[in-house]
């Protein structure tokens, strides 16, 4: 009985256990690339344990002249299928169990969210920078998709989320450092 409740128990933590490691080291990557470039690297909410629906951003990186504001946001499993519908809702359906007709589709689980305060804690000097609202999704889901009026389009690094540009963590780095 104990071993039945603690592989239970095993299944409900790994997940998020496992998306909260491949972000530290995410972190970890990211601050020693704004090490060895001379960037600013400052912690401004969550980063492990961020949100999509959270409103404060997970830090912020400051290069001679511009400044990225990050917001980390991501889902436990790849068999996600995240969708921005606006700057106060997205949407969430689960793949694992997708059939192919859309007439026994599940459907999406809508939900609501803060816009996210991309200038928390910003000084003059700060927002005299060319401004860069970043959301970084890892772990990356199976599918990310926008809305735009009745149509939705699935997006990649470099695309716009209604509140900022979408990037995957290769395609930040590449965007900051190169890698």
């Amino acid at each position: 009985m104990i071993a039945v409740i603690t592989a239970a128990i095993l299944l409900v933590v790994f997940p998020y256990a496992l998306m909260a490691l491949r972000r530290i080291f995410l972190i970890k990557k990211i601050k020693r690339g704004c090490k060895n470039a001379g960037y600013e690297y400052k912690k401004l909410g969550k980063t492990a344990l961020s949100r999509v629906k959270d409103r404060e951003c997970s830090f912020r990186i400051e290069t001679p002249d511009s400044v990225y504001t990050v917001k980390l946001c991501g889902t436990v499993s790849r068999r996600i299928h995240l969708r921005f519908i606006d700057e106060t809702h997205y949407a969430v359906r689960n793949l694992r169990f997708q059939l192919s007709t859309s007439s026994r589709a599940i459907g999406y689980d809508t939900k609501a969210k803060e816009r996210y305060d991309f200038r928390v804690g910003m000084d003059t000097e700060t927002l005299s920078k060319r401004q860069f609202p970043v959301i970084l999704i890892c772990p990356r889901p199976g599918i990310i998709s926008r809305a735009f009026g009745n149509e939705t389009k699935e997006i990649g690094n470099g695309d716009g989320t209604g509140e900022g540009t979408l990037y995957t963590p290769d395609g930040f780095n590449k965007l900051l450092f190169g890698m």
